[in-house]
Formats: structure tokens, C-alpha cells, sequence
């Protein structure tokens, strides 16, 4: 089709003097705005591929956890030494004992991200820790959402998250609670700390200081490079 228009073009402008008439005129320009025409598509389509040959920016997420997997039908207790594996990634108990739960069949728990969440007191009150991996030197933002379950009744479920580095110093360390009185058992709160890494590896700990087998419930941790 273009080497047609061109085609014509060329056969137009090689026209003599005498044959370049009205005719001419209107044909010529009919050509070349054609022509331009087809010149501004292959510029814009030029520009299009460009643009989308642009990778997209990737997540910058160093650690993204849902508690998704292992998928479990109702509950499953981990106790002191066993280790969650989930998405990539291995939680250790490391005190007590934990429930992975899927909110499905537990009217008394609700997950923020997905079906399944974490409470922190299995039979007992627990402790379960990961080690994501980091830069020396680089900043980051620790964020972990926090309710608790109903069954706890009246009382106010505590816990605490830390993050630990080189020779188990301690980087971060906040204490949580989820208050009945002030808050629906599947009301998610937001904790939000920064550390900065002294290790290849840093030990994210999470435990519940409410005795029992009721307690706070944790789900979406993400550790993304602080801005």
C-alpha cells in the first residue's frame, strides 16, 4: 500500500510541465497528505512499542508473608521446634506453641490477607520466628497487621515483634495489644517500624505475651526498603 502512494507520488512529480494541471495539483495533494498520513502512524506506533518494551518496576517487597500456604482445611497446632513452611519462606517455633488457621471454618478468627492467618497461642502462649534476608546498611520498613480472636472474651491480647541482627542485637523491638473494649476481634491493626540491617540476614520474631490458648492473630507482614 505505501509503495504504491510513493509510487504515485514519484510518478506525479515526474509529470511534465504541460500535465501538471488542476488535476495534478488535487492528486498530489491527496498523496502526500496520505503519505503523511501513513508517516504519523509508523511514528506513533514507534513510540507505542517503545513504550511498552518498558519493563515494569518490579515489587521492591524483600519479604511478603500471608500465611496462605500450607493450606490448611480448619487448624493445625505447631509446636516449640516444628517450622511452618509457606510461601517461600520458614517460620520456627521457638517457644509454646502456634495455630495456622483458615477463617473459613473458624467464625471466632478473621485473616486480613487471603483465607489463613497466624495466632500466636496455640495451646500455649508461642513464639515463632523467620530470617529474611537484607543488606547491611539499608533501611527498612517492617509492617505487620494484628487482631486477635474472639474467644479471648473481655481481656486484651498482647504481643511483641522484634527484629534482630548481628550476635542477636536487637534492631527493633515494639510491644502490641488489641483491646476489646475498643476494637471488634477481626478490627486489623497496622504496626509500622524501621530498622536498619547489620546483616545479610535479620531474625523477625514474632510472640504472644497472653497466657492460654486464646491470643493475638498476626497476617500480611511485608519488609520492603525504607524511602
Amino acid at each position: 500500500m505505501r509503495t504504491s502512494i510513493m509510487s504515485r507520488i514519484t510518478a506525479i512529480k515526474g509529470s511534465t510541465p504541460q500535465a501538471r494541471g488542476p488535476r495534478w495539483r488535487a492528486a498530489a495533494t491527496r498523496a502526500s497528505c496520505i503519505a503523511l498520513g501513513m508517516l504519523s502512524l509508523d511514528v506513533a506506533a514507534a513510540a507505542s512499542t517503545s513504550s511498552t518494551a518498558t519493563p515494569r518496576a518490579a515489587t521492591n517487597a524483600t519479604m511478603k508473608e500471608d500465611f496462605e500456604l500450607p493450606a490448611v482445611p480448619v487448624s493445625r497446632t505447631y509446636r516449640l521446634g516444628e517450622v511452618i513452611e509457606t510461601r517461600g519462606r520458614r517460620w520456627k517455633v521457638e517457644f509454646g506453641s502456634v495455630d495456622l488457621m483458615n477463617q473459613g471454618n473458624r467464625s471466632h478468627v478473621a485473616a486480613h490477607d487471603g483465607r489463613q492467618l497466624l495466632e500466636l497461642s496455640g495451646a500455649t502462649a508461642g513464639i515463632v520466628s523467620t530470617a529474611p534476608p537484607t543488606r547491611p546498611g539499608q533501611r527498612y520498613t517492617l509492617t505487620v497487621h494484628y487482631a486477635r480472636n474472639r474467644r479471648i472474651g473481655r481481656a486484651i491480647t498482647r504481643g511483641t515483634i522484634e527484629v534482630l541482627g548481628a550476635g542477636g542485637k536487637a534492631l527493633l523491638r515494639d510491644d502490641i495489644e488489641h483491646d476489646p473494649l475498643k476494637l471488634a476481634f477481626d478490627a486489623y491493626q497496622t504496626y509500622s517500624g524501621v530498622f536498619t540491617a547489620d546483616a545479610a540476614r535479620v531474625v523477625l520474631r514474632l510472640s504472644s505475651s497472653t497466657n492460654g490458648n486464646f491470643g493475638i492473630t498476626v497476617d500480611g507482614i511485608t519488609l520492603t526498603p525504607a524511602r
